[in-house]
């Protein structure tokens, strides 16, 4: 059982990812000035060992958007667009603002709508609580709604309402 995000569309999204994580080899790592500290001393890893490294902590919750090459199983039920891509984060007022922002810089242009689903994978298909509205009137309390299991929010471009 897991609950999973997703957002949607007709023609392909840009995929982004503010976490600020880069992957760095273990030999690169021990040449830093002041080196992360893991779990495990640097000098005990492979040299070549890809590892990924973000700045600080907090970083690693923000938002994410990455197609969705291995979806869950079963989510050909719920999304029938060809192109879907992770939601990736922890949905935080931080994320909000993250998203908000995405999609006025992203979405506004597209043409179709655009889907934002939040799904919680269970035993059967779930039943799904939708709602429609325009793209340029999404807000934090439009994300606040489609945050709770089972929901689907349909961004539509001006013009199509």
């Amino acid at each position: 059982m897991s609950l999973y995000n997703f957002i949607a569309a007709d023609q392909p999204l840009t995929e982004i990812n503010l976490t600020g994580a880069v992957w760095k080899k273990v030999k690169e790592i021990k040449r830093m000035d002041t080196p992360p500290t893991g779990p495990v001393s640097w000098d005990e890893l492979d040299d070549e060992l890809e590892v990924m490294v973000v700045a600080s902590h907090e970083m690693m919750n923000a938002l994410q958007i990455a197609v969705c090459k291995h979806p869950p199983y079963g989510l050909e039920h719920y999304i029938s667009k060809p192109y879907i891509y992770w939601l990736g984060g922890h949905t935080d007022e931080k994320w909000k603002t993250q998203l908000l922002g995405y999609m006025e810089e992203h979405c506004l242009n597209i043409t179709g709508e655009i889907e934002l689903w939040s799904i919680w994978f269970h035993e059967g298909v779930q039943p799904i609580a939708t709602k429609t509205q325009r793209l340029a009137e999404l807000d934090a309390q439009d994300l606040d709604w489609l945050l709770h299991m089972n929901r689907c929010l349909t961004l539509r471009p001006e013009r199509q309402l």
